[in-house]
């Protein structure tokens, strides 16, 4: 068997592997920076409600820090 032929196969497999692997951990990363988007805003609805304003800001605040990352 040639190894050349052999590498190159091994390194189009690789390639194909990896770009379907790395498309699939964005969509979940997005998935979970979304939700977690969503549960500090609940946290800071409900600081807010609880008259702790500077809790709610803190948690308003890392909120769109997440939210800045997302695409």
């Amino acid at each position: 068997m040639d190894l050349i032929p052999a590498l190159s196969e091994l390194r189009r497999t690789y390639r194909e592997n990896a770009s379907k692997s790395d498309a699939n951990r964005q969509v979940t990363e997005i998935g979970l920076l979304s939700n977690g988007a969503d549960a500090l805003q609940a946290m800071q609805d409900q600081f807010t409600r609880d008259q702790k304003q500077d809790v709610a800001l803190e948690a308003k605040v890392f909120r769109e820090e997440q939210v800045g990352v997302l695409p």
